[in-house]
């Protein structure tokens, strides 16, 4: 039958090396008080000896990345700053304006994060909006005409007066469309 590794925690070998260290014991009573062999003894012993530099050097070394830490924490709430101050003066643009900063090529942060920090969609980017067509300008000056004589008229009646006075073919939909713009 094999028998199982057995595996040790850091602390039961710092224990076995701290009394091989203090020389009161034998390594071969060592061994058999611990149940090991003295081979592994004098290796964990040289490990240890070889390493101990490091218990010293790790003091020092947290120091320096704690400074660094603290550096980049106040660089963070520096960059915060300024992109909550970005954020307000963009508050203060139009929507034109800020369609045409986002699309300015010299920025290297791409396309849809600039929208997003803009808070505008990507897709109003590439929007053109129609022109009206002639016949939409014309029927938009005839129903103002209209209206400043007759404020009273609604869809139904502008609907009517544009069919019959003026000879149009629009429908309630159409008219009724204008007279909310």
């Amino acid at each position: 039958m094999s028998k199982k590794r057995r595996k040790f925690s850091s602390g039961f070998k710092a224990k076995v090396v701290s009394e091989a260290l203090r020389e009161r014991q034998t390594l071969q009573d060592l061994a058999s008080k611990y149940e090991l062999h003295s081979s592994q003894i004098v290796n964990w012993k040289k490990e240890f000896l070889a390493n101990a530099s490091e218990v010293f050097e790790a003091k020092t070394s947290n120091k320096k990345e704690e400074a660094g830490t603290e550096q980049l924490y106040n660089k963070i709430g520096h960059m915060q700053m300024q992109i909550d101050f970005f954020k307000e003066s963009l508050g203060q643009m139009s929507l034109a304006e800020k369609r045409q900063r986002a699309m300015q090529t010299r920025s290297r942060l791409p396309l849809d994060e600039r929208c997003k920090l803009m808070s505008i969609s990507r897709s109003g980017i590439y929007y053109k909006p129609k022109k009206a067509s002639a016949l939409n300008e014309r029927l938009m000056q005839a129903i103002d005409k209209c209206f400043l004589d007759h404020p009273y008229y609604m869809e139904y009646r502008m609907t009517s007066y544009l069919n019959k006075d003026l000879g149009y073919l629009v429908n309630e939909n159409e008219s009724g469309g204008f007279i909310i713009k």
